[in-house]
């Protein structure tokens, strides 16, 4: 049944709150402010332009060139689903405001389903939305960003494994991968976690987990669709990989992605990763083998992608982790959360104040 009860409002209130607050000190940063008219673009900068881009005007059907930064490497899932909003709107910012109230009930209504299944009372799970969503960059749960969608998608694909529910888990994970190319790669880290409910290796003789490994394979059946689709529409069935390059992305060993020559802040953020990445480890010494190879395959696979920016956007969504680190900070969490909502609020000032308008 759906978490009826006061602390599921609760944690709606907190979100939509938190989102209302962004709204109103945004407007009020350096570059915040646009116009009565435009109050909630400060949600929508940088990547936004691209989404709306393709809401708009769909992909180029011309395959990627050499250097040429395009829409590509954004997948269809979540601008899709904005252009049918945008449709009905006639208007981006609005269409996108919609969507992204519809995706917080929602995201926070699979939070509560899959904490359930993890064995957290409903008082508790508010208190990690909370403590979730006050981290450092986690404003992206509230901005126009693909964050929310796809975080409800793999909240919804871990608990259908919880549940056994097998139709859910191939559908979610098949969504996930038409969300994000890490679609993948979760989808990939989820099949140790089956694995260890199985058995390990007796999970091939445990009907309930091998059809649950089979599940899995909608994320690949996502993957091939887009590729298919994109074989017919451009001539190019990777155009979303042949156009990372030109984005600053390209395979390299983890290590070669720290302390790149160039700005202050993404030599900044490299300190940040090393950080981030020292807390999971840490946080991750009590998990169970299958959780901490999920985990550690989607804690190491953006870095190989060459570059530490946009790492904490990854980085949030990987659930596990604040699982175990609320079991630390649960008896002091508000003042946990009220000091990692500052450094929330400072990374916010960053995003807003160093980005460029983009055009609606």
């Amino acid at each position: 049944m759906p978490p009826k009860n006061l602390y599921f409002t609760k944690a709606l209130i907190f979100s939509f709150g938190l989102k209302l607050a962004l709204v109103l000190i945004g407007n009020l940063l350096p570059h915040g402010w646009n116009g009565w008219e435009h109050i909630f673009d400060v949600l929508a900068r940088n990547d936004s332009g691209w989404y709306h881009q393709i809401a708009r005007d769909w992909y180029p059907t011309q395959p990627p060139s050499a250097g040429e930064q395009t829409a590509f490497p954004f997948f269809p899932l979540y601008p899709l689903l904005l252009s049918g909003f945008l449709k009905l709107t006639g208007h981006y910012i609005y269409g996108a405001l919609i969507l992204h109230v519809i995706l917080t009930f929602i995201w926070i209504y699979v939070l509560f389903l899959y904490l359930r299944s993890k064995g957290f009372s409903d008082k508790q799970i508010f208190i990690f939305s909370v403590f979730y969503q006050c981290f450092p960059w986690a404003y992206f749960f509230h901005a126009f960003y693909s964050e929310l969608l796809f975080s409800s998608l793999l909240l919804a694909a871990l608990f259908a494994i919880e549940s056994k529910k097998v139709s859910l888990l191939f559908f979610s994970t098949m969504l996930m991968a038409l969300c994000r190319p890490t679609g993948l790669m979760m989808a990939a880290g989820m099949a140790f976690i089956i694995a260890e409910y199985g058995g390990w290796i007796k999970v091939f003789s445990n009907k309930l987990r091998f059809k649950q490994l089979l599940a899995l394979s909608g994320a690949l059946f996502g993957v091939l669709l887009w590729s298919i689709y994109l074989h017919y529409y451009c001539g190019d069935a990777l155009a979303f990989s042949h156009g990372q390059a030109a984005w600053g992305r390209a395979y390299k060993w983890p290590w070669e992605a720290f302390f790149p020559s160039g700005m202050w802040d993404v030599q900044l953020l490299s300190v940040y990763v090393i950080i981030l990445l020292m807390l999971s480890f840490f946080v991750l010494r009590k998990a169970t083998k299958g959780e901490a190879i999920f985990t550690g395959i989607n804690l190491l696979f953006p870095l190989i992608t060459g570059a530490v920016t946009s790492y904490y956007r990854f980085f949030l969504v990987i659930p596990q982790i604040f699982e175990k680190a609320f079991a630390l900070i649960e008896a002091r969490w508000q003042i946990v959360s009220a000091v990692l909502l500052i450094l929330n609020l400072v990374t916010f000032w960053y995003w807003v104040s160093y980005s460029g308008w983009l055009s609606f």
